[in-house]
């Protein structure tokens, strides 16, 4: 899996053709414009919206380690790649909080609550306690599930231009996600992390539970844009494919189950 392109607040970010192209590793996302804003919260979404572990691997230099993201999922892999060469680098991770290394400055976010993805819901979402106090929900998904959750009454332009941009991503063959933000109320916070604790807890119908608590809290959402991933073959799969083609043989692809693809490390320096 290769991060390829994203649409940000309406904004198509194309590998070729945008400041978030490939050879822009590093670059710098100004937060006091709106459209920087916009796309702080999309990488921040990136690098905690996930279940990736991340693994410090020690180098020759001892000021400059090494990162090594371990999942199950190797869209999730891509994305907090992404994330990384982007200036938001995912360091830590416990049961209970993480450490993102936004721009050269480390972050802790307290991670008060994450419903993992389903196949009934077909999205994710984590609620974390900010540094500057406030509550944020973050959510991705596929685009069937999360424009039924995005609130169409905001930014409605903003939410054609993403639609439009997710169909160009998908002509081209590219996984898409959405994702999606709110901040939360302190009353808001408060009545979902009562309902969270009750429906983990329980010992009848735990999951139906916790997938109504997911529901009542991945709502009314802010879009704030979409991924493009690719799925590349392995090697010699398109040679394989067209020898047997050749031979006569009708090809059929299924997809689903993926293995762990190699990715190069993400470099973080005076750690």
């Amino acid at each position: 899996m290769e991060f390829q392109c994203a649409s940000i607040w309406g904004v198509d970010y194309n590998d070729a053709t945008s400041d978030l192209g490939k050879d822009q590793v590093g670059y710098s996302v100004q937060v006091d414009t709106n459209e920087g804003k916009h796309v702080h919260e999309f990488f921040l979404a990136l690098a905690a919206c996930n279940t990736i572990v991340p693994l410090v691997i020690d180098t020759s230099d001892p000021n400059v380690k090494l990162v090594d993201y371990q999942g199950e999922s190797p869209d999730e892999q891509a994305l907090v790649y992404a994330a990384a060469a982007y200036g938001f680098m995912l360091i830590e991770r416990t049961s209970g909080h993480i450490v993102i290394d936004i721009q050269g400055e480390r972050q802790r976010f307290n991670v008060l609550g994450l419903h993992e993805f389903d196949s009934d819901r077909k999205r994710m979402s984590v609620i974390l306690g900010c540094p500057d106090k406030t509550f944020k929900v973050f959510v991705k998904g596929a685009d069937t599930t999360m424009f039924s959750v995005i609130d169409k009454r905001l930014n409605l332009d903003i939410i054609r231009a993403t639609e439009a941009h997710i169909h160009a991503y998908s002509s081209l063959g590219l996984r898409t996600l959405v994702v999606g933000m709110r901040e939360l109320s302190a009353s808001e916070f408060e009545r979902w992390h009562s309902s969270f604790e009750a429906a983990s807890t329980a010992l009848i119908g735990r999951a139906a539970l916790l997938r109504k608590v997911a529901g009542n809290i991945e709502n009314n959402l802010i879009i704030l844009g979409a991924s493009g991933i690719e799925d590349k073959l392995q090697q010699g799969v398109p040679e394989a494919i067209e020898s047997l083609r050749t031979a006569g043989i009708q090809v059929w692809v299924l997809t689903g189950i993926s293995k762990k693809q190699p990715y190069p490390l993400a470099t973080h320096q005076s750690f």
